[in-house]
């Protein structure tokens, strides 16, 4: 079974005022979920992160970081 990856690419603030993250090259701008990962926009920006769930586990994430499944979730949340 390959471990699956999520890396957070960016973020924005649209000028009306809808936040738009990209995870593995794909966007929010339709979606909240993106392959069965949930973003929560409404926390997009505090302490310039990006907080994430996937399988019921939840980590707050830096454009440019990545996330595995794999990984000490607690690692992640600071």
């Amino acid at each position: 079974k390959q471990t699956r990856k999520i890396k957070v690419s960016g973020y924005l603030t649209r000028s009306d005022g809808k936040n738009v993250v990209w995870l593995n090259n794909k966007n929010t701008l339709d979606s909240s979920t993106i392959d069965d990962v949930t973003v929560y926009s409404g926390s997009v920006g505090k302490n310039k992160k990006v907080t994430i769930s996937v399988g019921g586990k939840t980590a707050r994430l830096r454009p440019g970081e990545t996330w595995s499944e794999d990984s000490d979730i607690s690692d992640t949340i600071k």
